[in-house]
């Protein structure tokens, strides 16, 4: 659980804002509103990506969209070991 996760951090480390990366999804050209690598405290050379989203209301094509920005994001942040 997310709760569970947040102790694994490694607040003593500044977080990394990583660049907005473009995508096309749909057609269309999008921009991430946040990407951040989280160290962890059991390994500092591993780190967590965590991708925030800022919407004003739920979209019924934000489920869809959010799962192509996950797809696009490994494909420039390979998870480990794959």
């Amino acid at each position: 659980m997310v709760p569970d996760l947040a102790g694994r951090f490694d607040l003593e480390r500044p977080s990394v804002l990583l660049d907005k990366e473009f995508f096309t999804v749909g057609g269309r050209r999008r921009e991430l509103d946040l990407l951040a690598e989280v160290s962890l405290l059991e390994d500092s050379s591993r780190f967590l990506l965590i991708h925030v989203e800022v919407e004003a209301r739920a979209r019924p094509e934000m489920h869809r969209r959010l799962w192509l920005y996950r797809h696009q994001i490994q494909a420039v942040y390979p998870p480990a070991g794959g």
